[in-house]
């Protein structure tokens, strides 16, 4: 089936792509609508871009919250503030977009499409120059979900429109119901985190079965993990405080929230240097179930783990949302090192990201 020219074909009015430059050239107060973790992201888009917020509201502020230095405002304090305003949502529920809207004080209501800043959008000439590969990625999926999935997921980058996806969200990220965990499995973790996917590992396996290998560049989400494990008393776990890549290296790397990642530019004092190593040398190739989510270094990290693909064939959950090339590349690499492989697609988050590639 060609997605693609159905996908161009549904592409009628696309989100301003000048979004940011609108907001920052108006002249009227910006006020963020959300004070959660979705607005932190969105606030160091807007910094990054020289634009200032002027106040922040949520619908049910609690008494003395605050917000980045600021109180979080009521709407209706807000509207006896500033004669006229833009809200810029910074929050998940796009549903309540309309909700202020018929307010006089209210000029624009917007919403940041990539609040991420991962360039989500996907444009004419990709779609175009990666036809026959995208195409060809929907065709070899396994099932009807995958394929329903990836495809309402292409629509939305190319029209930035998230309600296409809202119905393909499922749960269980990185452990499906369309494959199951052996009693000895060998899970290598790639962006352990905070240790989140661990303890869903130990919940899916009744226990911490097997061997968990956590790799985590991170120094304070590594010490995070080494929490759970001494509380938790887990013993066949080994904390590998490094990044996974193609080689043996050190980078500069800046942690930042859950999107920690490699500053390729700048090694100064002030940030942590990290050493790097192969998958195939932190499981001596014997993993039987590699997840990687390491911020758009997914590419670098599988060519790390070649010799343990080619050898075990492993399960596989990656990331590939964080770069517009991964949805063609990693597939590929993948069916080079294993043309066997069967592939499915799952959404995890209503938002874009934790679009996960799984290799059975």
């Amino acid at each position: 089936m060609n997605i693609i020219n159905k996908v161009l074909n549904e592409i009628k009015s696309p989100s301003d792509p000048d979004l940011l430059k609108k907001i920052k050239d108006s002249q009227l107060p910006l006020v963020l609508w959300g004070a959660s973790k979705m607005a932190k992201f969105i606030s160091r888009i807007l910094y990054k871009n020289g634009i200032s917020v002027s106040a922040i509201f949520t619908d049910y502020p609690e008494s003395n919250e605050t917000f980045n230095g600021m109180i979080v405002s009521s709407f209706y304090e807000l509207s006896d503030k500033f004669i006229k305003f833009n809200i810029l949502v910074a929050h998940g529920e796009f549903g309540l977009v309309e909700k202020y809207r018929n307010f006089n004080q209210v000029e624009n209501i917007f919403t940041l499409f990539d609040w991420h800043d991962l360039g989500f959008s996907l444009d004419d000439k990709f779609l175009n120059e990666n036809s026959f590969d995208l195409n060809n990625l929907y065709d070899n999926f396994s099932d009807k979900l995958s394929k329903d999935s990836f495809d309402n997921y292409i629509t939305s980058r190319a029209t930035n429109n998230w309600d296409y996806i809202r119905s393909f969200v499922r749960p269980c990220q990185y452990f499906p119901d369309f494959f199951e965990l052996e009693d000895d499995e060998i899970f290598v973790d790639c962006g352990a985190f905070t240790g989140d996917t661990l303890l869903d590992f130990i919940n899916q396996t009744k226990g911490c079965h097997g061997f968990y290998y956590a790799v985590e560049p991170s120094p304070t989400n590594a010490n995070n993990i080494k929490t759970i494990v001494e509380t938790k008393k887990i013993s066949n776990i080994r904390i590998v405080q490094k990044a996974v890549w193609n080689s043996i290296e050190k980078f500069s790397f800046e942690e930042d929230m859950d999107s920690s990642h490699f500053n390729f530019n700048k090694i100064s004092d002030n940030n942590i240097i990290v050493c790097t190593d192969l998958i195939d040398n932190i499981c001596s190739s014997q993993a039987t179930f590699i997840k990687m989510d390491v911020e758009g270094s997914e590419l670098m990290a599988l060519k790390g783990a070649a010799k343990t693909i080619q050898l075990n064939k492993p399960k596989l959950a990656i990331s590939i949302y964080h770069k517009s090339d991964d949805l063609i590349t990693i597939p590929k690499y993948l069916k080079e090192l294993h043309p066997d492989y069967k592939f499915y697609f799952r959404l995890h988050n209503k938002l874009g990201s934790d679009a996960i590639l799984y290799a059975i």
